[in-house]
């Protein structure tokens, strides 16, 4: 009987040395940027890679433009990305694995596991993230924001939100809501779209980003702070700081994080009416870079 309790003591402490304790977990709550660089697909250099974790369940890689599902258990961190209907085809679905080796308040070293995360990561064996840090305190009174629609299935949408969470939504294509609603953030999540504000040096922010493919989406953010509007428009993604991607993410996303109600006149209640016409407009791509005309040529 001894010998049956030790061995089953034994067992149940094996199976459980590598979980993850809760409170680290939480740790990972916040945004992470690469101690590391990459080649983009266009040969760009020192490209940082980000993380991203809304809650205990909720974050993303940055593949697919969306959040997703995530678990922790036996030290794998593992994202389970959304499956989604495009054209009639069942896209998405994929898991993304990942051995976590490192975790603490400001360092996570993790190693790719699933072949799609070895794909994405080349020959990397382990990435190293630092938790990015609140660097400012901006205060603001209202966020507008706009995405485009692309050559897949980028979501096309605006949405306004004042400092107390209240938002003005218009879903155009492949959004879970289409036409005017209005609602209240989750505070939470309105926490974190202040933090990622304040995650951004807006006086170093240029007015424009793009990337030189031509099938990307346009977003475009106006804040304003309590003197000053900032504007800021991203085609694609290549060359902008890591901290206006998080910020993009989430904004594009917050309207599944709050209950909305159709609202006929909310189209009345948007106080940047030039920014919010600019997702009617055609979006042109930029113009290639030297070196793909070169190529070209």
């Amino acid at each position: 009987m001894n010998k049956l309790l030790l061995f089953i003591l034994i067992f149940i402490i094996s199976s459980c040395k590598n979980e993850l304790p809760p409170q680290k977990s939480n740790v990972l709550i916040g945004d992470w940027i690469s101690e590391f660089s990459v080649h983009t697909a266009y040969g760009k250099e020192n490209h940082k890679k980000n993380l991203s974790f809304l809650n205990d369940s909720i974050g993303s890689n940055f593949y697919g433009g969306r959040y997703a599902k995530y678990e922790i258990k036996d030290s794998l961190l593992t994202f389970y990305h959304p499956k989604y209907n495009y054209k009639d085809y069942i896209r998405g679905g994929d898991k993304y694995i990942y051995k976590i080796r490192i975790i603490n308040k400001d360092s996570l070293v993790i190693k790719p596991i699933s072949k799609n995360a070895i794909k994405d990561y080349h020959s990397y064996n382990s990435l190293s993230f630092k938790k990015i840090q609140i660097k400012n305190n901006y205060n603001y009174k209202r966020i507008g924001f706009y995405c485009t629609g692309c050559y897949g299935s980028c979501p096309s949408l605006y949405i306004e939100i004042d400092q107390l969470g209240n938002i003005l939504f218009n879903g155009i294509r492949y959004t879970e809501k289409k036409g005017f609603f209005s609602g209240k953030l989750d505070p939470n999540i309105l926490k974190l779209i202040i933090n990622k504000v304040n995650f951004i040096d807006w006086s170093k922010i240029e007015k424009s980003y793009s990337a030189n493919y031509t099938d990307a989406a346009t977003c475009k953010i106006q804040i304003q702070f309590k003197n000053k509007l900032v504007n800021c428009s991203l085609y694609g993604t290549d060359k902008e700081p890591i901290e206006l991607d998080n910020l993009f993410l989430i904004l594009k996303e917050s309207y599944k994080f709050c209950t909305l109600k159709v609202d006929t006149l909310a189209s009345t209640k948007i106080i940047f009416k030039d920014l919010a016409k600019g997702i009617y407009l055609p979006q042109l791509p930029p113009p290639p870079d030297i070196e793909i005309i070169e190529v070209i040529e």
